[in-house]
């Protein structure tokens, strides 16, 4: 019977070799472990950036049991989250800022062009393209946008203006967001610190009971 063919995608993942977890994470197991690999992904992250933050911070602070490492995956969540809103951020002022450009432009080269009744869809179609184009750093279209900007006394400040204005609401939740996940994270760390303490405290408290006992009242 003959065999089909493999299709080289599926090739490709068939030869595809899963990234190693990081060592600091391989002695951990049991229920800590299960904790550790649900990770808060969403689409186009990668499990392995992941890992390697988790490794990076656990290095750093050293979690001595289930509970630190549990803290540790906590404080862990919210800097992925926080990098995470950083980069929803700049997504959304890349796009608000082709679309600023774009609302800025139309009218500009409306008024340059003589055919009236062309007007609307060649702004709009120019509008868009050089408005893409200068966001890509395309060297044409950057000269074209900044001349028309700088032959109406606009310049870049005023698309950016445009821009910020136009999703002040969703930059300001961004923000927020951003705030609360830092304000959780240190919230955490100083648990563990303040944690550590208080063992500490406990050690040297039970240390000096041990060397405050007199001799003589052991041998009674």
């Amino acid at each position: 019977m003959p065999t089909r063919p493999v299709s080289k995608t599926k090739a490709k993942k068939a030869v595809t070799k899963r990234k190693p977890k990081p060592k600091m994470l391989e002695h951990v197991s049991g229920p800590v472990a299960k904790i550790l690999e649900q990770r808060p992904l969403i689409t186009g992250e990668e499990p392995a950036d992941y890992d390697d933050l988790l490794a990076h911070i656990a290095t750093a602070v050293k979690p001595k049991d289930a509970v630190e490492w549990i803290w540790v995956k906590d404080v862990v969540d919210l800097v992925w989250e926080a990098q995470r809103l950083r980069r929803l951020r700049a997504a959304l002022l890349m796009t608000a800022r082709i679309m600023a450009m774009s609302d800025i432009l139309r009218p500009l080269i409306n008024q340059d062009n003589d055919i009236m009744s062309l007007l609307a869809v060649v702004g709009d179609d120019t509008a868009t393209k050089t408005a893409k184009g200068w966001t890509r750093g395309e060297t044409e279209a950057v000269e074209e946008a900044e001349e028309l900007l700088e032959d109406h006394g606009l310049d870049i400040d005023a698309v950016m203006a445009k821009a910020f204005v136009s999703h002040i609401k969703e930059l300001e939740q961004i923000e927020r967001m951003m705030t609360t996940a830092e304000i959780r994270r240190d919230k955490v760390l100083n648990e563990i610190e303040n944690r550590r303490d208080a063992v500490a405290w406990r050690l040297r408290k039970a240390a000096d009971n041990v060397i405050d006992i007199d001799p003589d009242e052991t041998n009674a």
